[in-house]
């Protein structure tokens, strides 16, 4: 006989054969028959099919009678034909003389069981894939900073094939001396719980040398003590070896300008190209006169590296010569594999030569100069770096001539009165040498004389030339600055680097740039033709620009990125809600329960969007009005749990209320905004003070002009690192942040600043470096409100519509389907339609018996705010509810007048909101 009990577990009897003579009531709640359906029928009754075929139920009896019993975990069926998971146990019956009388079987459900283990093993295995996908290098050190843990695409980028090799070593151990503090330093933090970051060098486990950006936090245990340590390492090496090259050009050009004589700018040049390059040696050797050797007067090495200054023949370290003489780079990645070096390496080896790149510099056709870079070790030197080589050298070539020819066109303006016939001879030969052009004029702008370089540049001859005024030549937009600069010049001052557009024989024009001065009565000048300079620069600006939007969309990915991720958290418990929901036997609190979770997750949802639509300045504001110092009341926890325990945050409000009209969230949102930014700038530890103003004028903020009609204040000033003053002009630009990769896109002050301008107000910024900053958020003032008491309304689950007639006006036909049965269950009657059109048609001259019309707002043809405004003026009488996710009309224009219910709305709050409109006109 079967003993009952309380458990859910099935308890079944079968005699010798199979058939089930006894079934308890935990098997009645697990498999769903009765006792009085099931005894008589065969054991295999709830076996599934293939068990059946396979004769498991007579395998489970033998096994049973010869072991004692028979255990298994596999699939089972109830009454209606689904299949649950269940481990069971059959066990022979004796009677009392021992005597085989029949079997018992006990089944005990483990399907939630069986499924969570398999979500357990998807997210393992989702996050391997994550992991493994990702290109930085995620580990997991223990205290000690010793390997735990490193991804699969941690190991692919450091190059490491069994991370049994690796897995223990001390962490710091693997970087280069900054590194190597660096790494420590970031170890000793973590230990105290707090993250920090780092950039330094480090081998991969090839030898590979790579930069890498670090981001190092503490893991905390239950306790909020630190038990583990993360640390993500970034590849940045081809950023950083770009950025090196661009920077190096730039400075490049700031020492050419700078230095005094051609000798400094070779060994500026070489000093600069080394470093951007980070090589052992560069120098700069002249070509002698019988194009076999060369001498270096000086070159840049590292402390380690021997100087190659003196005198050598290009012929004796390589079959590389010819291509010197034929103008080309070269460039050897390795003396002892290339062929034009490796039949004799040593010669190069001896001087610490193992790569190297050889560019000429031409003149007339031949080898004037030797730009050279050596690297002690093989190298596999990269385009970029060819071109990067290759453009120094010919800015040095320039800069060494420009340089020249005004140190010669100096000299001959000292010694222009005494030496008339010396000076004479020079400058024909210094102008018949120079690519730059050479101008003698009067103070009145007629051209005395021009050197030959005019007609190369710009076409014309010096017989054209002389006599006329060189203002017929100027482009007519340069002509008035033109004419100030002489006039300075014939007040004796030196100009530098002046320019403007000359017009070539052709009818072009072209930019030259000027360095101008005073001579015995005259202009004496030397111009350099910079067009293709300035169409470079733009070239450069326009790359700029394109890394400035590249980054932004970056950002945008980081931004969409954690939108598909809070999405798709909520969407998992919506669709896990609704998969329990669809169980027969689910109770009805856990069906309650479930029911509460997806409305929860819809409003979350909903909130989500909100903040988006808020960073984009696009939200349908719901101005209401509040005193300000109430709602920093209600909003102090909040802030509390942003800013930590170690910030002290305090308040200075004023003793009478202070009421404005905005839109209270957003208000809060702001807020919170404000106190991160200041969380942040404080790294944690610090002051953060509100304070609040009523009556205030608005202050000119920006280029624009303020106000003195009243508005509230509400300033939030930190004790942060403050902000410079070339990033104040940018902080509010959507995307644009100062904080490190991943840990901000720059929305938050672009949201407090589309909030505050959507509320008719502004906010303004003040901030010392070092000292703090302050952000002052205007609202307008509203005098003396009349406040409604607020009545809270709890929802009815009694049908509401007391037969009231409404037409439901809505394009999207699951939406138009849901509104018309959810309406029909409150006690409505209604009628739908898919666009406005249908509904004007429908509706007449006289509202055809309607109550309420409700509408989508954002529908094709005629919009549900354009079908508002026209029944408004059509039938003044009959109330019109709108409804949208999202409409960029109500985002600009939200005194529209009409009652509003976003999207996505709930049953309660529509048959609320029909019930509010129905009482206001009834």
């Amino acid at each position: 006989m079967i003993v009952e009990s309380a458990v859910d577990f099935a308890i079944v009897a079968t005699d010798t054969s199979g058939k089930i003579t006894e079934w308890n009531s935990g098997a009645e709640k697990v498999l769903g028959w009765s006792a009085d359906e099931i005894c008589g029928q065969p054991l295999d009754r709830f076996f599934t099919p293939e068990d059946r075929v396979a004769d498991r139920p007579a395998i489970e009896m033998r096994l049973s009678l010869t072991e004692g019993h028979a255990a298994d975990e596999r699939w089972h069926l109830k009454k209606d034909g689904t299949r649950f998971w269940a481990n069971g146990e059959m066990m022979p019956l004796h009677d009392d003389e021992g005597n085989h009388t029949g079997f018992v079987k006990i089944l005990r459900d483990r399907t939630d069981q069986r499924d969570a283990a398999a979500a357990h093993q998807a997210d393992a295995e989702f996050l391997r894939s994550v992991l493994a996908s990702s290109g930085d290098c995620i580990k997991v050190l223990d205290l000690d900073g010793r390997l735990t843990f490193m991804s699969e695409g941690g190991q692919r980028v450091m190059e490491v094939s069994d991370f049994n090799a690796v897995e223990g070593c001390p962490w710091p151990d693997f970087w280069e001396r900054e590194g190597n503090a660096h790494a420590k330093a970031a170890l000793v933090e973590a230990r105290a719980g707090r993250s920090s970051s780092f950039r330094g060098d480090a081998a991969t486990l090839k030898g590979n040398w790579k930069s890498w950006d670090v981001q190092v936090t503490p893991i905390l245990d239950a306790d909020g003590r630190p038990s583990r340590i993360l640390a993500v390492s970034r590849d940045v090496t081809e950023h950083r070896r770009a950025d090196r090259l661009r920077f190096g050009l730039a400075d490049l050009g700031d020492r050419l300008r700078t230095e005094a004589d051609v000798d400094t700018m070779q060994a500026a040049a070489s000093e600069v190209i080394g470093k951007a390059l980070g090589v052992d040696r560069v120098g700069y050797g002249s070509m002698e006169e019988d194009g076999e050797t060369f001498t270096v007067p000086t070159d840049w090495t590292v402390p380690e590296c021997p100087s190659l200054a003196g005198t050598y023949r290009i012929d004796d370290y390589g079959d590389y010569a010819v291509d010197l003489r034929a103008g080309s780079t070269v460039v050897i990645d390795d003396i002892r594999r290339d062929p034009r070096t490796s039949a004799n390496p040593e010669p190069l080896a001896k001087v610490w030569v193992g790569s190297l790149i050889n560019h000429p510099v031409m003149e007339n056709g031949r080898i004037g100069a030797i730009l050279f870079v050596n690297d002690k070790d093989a190298r596999e030197w990269r385009e970029d770096e060819i071109e990067f080589v290759r453009e120094a050298a010919d800015r040095l070539r320039q800069a060494s001539e420009r340089r020249r020819a005004e140190l010669e066109l100096s000299e001959l303006n000292k010694r222009l009165e005494s030496e008339v016939e010396a000076r004479t001879a020079d400058r024909n030969r210094l102008w018949s040498m120079s690519a730059d052009i050479m101008l003698v004029a009067g103070l009145d702008a007629r051209i005395h004389a021009v050197n030959p370089a005019w007609e190369r540049v710009l076409g014309w001859t010096e017989d054209e030339l002389v006599g006329t005024s060189l203002f017929d030549l100027i482009h007519p937009d340069d002509l008035a600055h033109t004419v100030e600069g002489a006039s300075a010049i014939g007040e004796g001052r030196t100009l530098l680097r002046f320019e403007n557009r000359y017009r070539e024989k052709n009818g072009g024009y072209r930019y030259i740039s000027w360095t101008a001065g005073p001579g015995d009565g005259l202009i004496v000048a030397v111009g350099r033709d910079t067009t293709i300079e300035r169409a470079q620069a733009e070239v450069l600006a326009e790359t700029e620009e394109q890394l400035r939007q590249s980054q932004k969309m970056e950002a945008v990915g980081q931004l969409t990125g954690g939108v598909a991720h809070d999405f798709n958290n909520l969407l998992t418990v919506i669709r896990g809600s609704v998969d329990l929901l669809r169980r027969p036997d689910l109770p009805e609190v856990k069906r309650q329960r479930y029911i509460d979770a997806v409305s929860d997750t819809v409003d979350r949802a909903a909130r989500l969007t909100g903040q988006l639509l808020a960073f984009a300045r696009r939200q349908s504001l719901i101005p209401a009005i509040f005193d300000v110092r109430t709602k920093l009341g209600g909003v102090g926890d909040m802030l509390d749990t942003v800013t930590g325990t170690h910030i002290q945050v305090a308040t200075d409000l004023p003793d009478h209320p202070c009421y404005v009209r905005a839109d209270a969230s957003q208000f809060e949102t702001a807020l919170v905004n404000l106190s991160v930014n200041a969380r942040d700038a404080m790294d944690g530890l610090g002051r953060l003070e509100i304070r609040v103003r009523c009556g205030v004028a608005l202050p000119p903020i920006r280029g624009h002009g303020g106000s003195s009609a009243p508005f509230t204040s509400v300033s939030v000033r930190d004790t942060g690192v403050g902000i410079p003053p070339d990033q104040l002009g940018r902080i509010f630009e959507p995307f644009y942040t100062t904080k490190e990769v991943g840990n901000g896109t720059g929305l938050g002050l672009s949201q407090v600043f589309g909030f505050a301008k959507q509320s008719g107000g502004d906010i303004d910024v003040q901030s010392t470096v070092g000292e703090g900053t302050i952000f002052t958020l205007y609202l307008p003032e509203v005098l003396e409100p009349e406040l409604a008491p607020e009545v809270e309304e709890k929802p009815s689950a009694a049908p509401i519509g007391a037969g009231l007639k409404v037409l439901i006006v809505e394009d999207n036909v699951e939406v138009g389907q849901f509104c018309t049965q959810v309406l029909e269950d409150l006690g409505y009657r209604t009628e739908w339609v898919p666009n406005a059109e249908n509904a004007l048609d429908l509706l007449g001259d006289d509202g055809d018996g309607y109550d309420v019309v409700f509408s989508d707002v954002v529908m094709p043809g005629i919009g549900g705010l354009a079908l508002a405004e026209k029944l408004r003026t059509k039938l003044p009488n009959l109330p019109v509810i709108l409804t949208s996710g999202y409409s960029h009309v109500l985002a600009t224009d939200s005194d529209h007048g009409f009652e509003l219910l976003h999207k996505p709305y709930s049953a309660d709050m529509l048959g609320q909101t029909l019930r509010k409109v129905s009482r206001r006109f009834t």
